[in-house]
């Protein structure tokens, strides 16, 4: 969530800056259409590159999380076994123990 919010702040700023100093710069309404325009695509590729950094970010931890996920499951597996292993000794103790008896 911090980086969202950055990166809204970011974005935000940005075009706020750009628009503060095309209103205080004298120049003709051509130059200060081209150089909107400009700025916009500037703004609109930096926009995207931060998607994309998000997004490749996001995928990453999805990775790890599912390797998480099928590490903790390997070893709910063993520990499953290991407690059927013991179970089934311990079962053997008894009828062992009930045959002497």
């Amino acid at each position: 969530m911090e980086f969202k919010t950055f990166l809204v702040g970011f974005l935000l700023g940005s075009a706020a800056g750009a628009a503060a100093a095309l209103l205080y710069t004298p120049q003709s309404g051509v130059e200060t259409r081209q150089q909107l325009m400009d700025n916009t695509q500037k703004l609109k590729e930096t926009a995207l590159d931060s998607f994309q950094e998000v997004q490749d970010m996001a995928t990453a931890r999805l990775g790890q999380a599912k390797k998480l996920k099928e590490s903790a499951l390997d070893s709910l597996e063993d520990v499953q076994d290991a407690a059927v292993d013991k179970l089934g000794q311990a079962q053997k103790s008894l009828e062992s123990v009930k045959v002497k008896a």
